[in-house]
């Protein structure tokens, strides 16, 4: 078995360090384009560090979105 916390440390660990990116981040940067997170006012902060993450090399204007959809009147933190 297995937990939320479980599966968002080892995507964690497979995607590197924020200064040393793994070959899965670099191709991942290479294909997401856009990224969308829904309740985002529920995200922890393991799931904060992994869109971090994802998003580490991307540029101002490049043409990739992170579209974030909350509402902290609804959070569970």
């Amino acid at each position: 078995y297995t937990d939320f916390t479980q599966v968002s440390l080892a995507a964690l660990t497979a995607l590197g360090e924020p200064h040393q990116p793994s070959e899965l981040t670099l191709k991942l940067d290479y294909q997401l384009q856009h990224i969308l997170v829904d309740e985002f006012q529920d995200t922890s902060i393991l799931q904060f560090e992994l869109l971090k993450r994802l998003t580490s090399g991307w540029q101002y204007n490049d043409g990739r979105t992170l579209f974030l959809v909350g509402d902290p009147m609804q959070s569970i933190y």
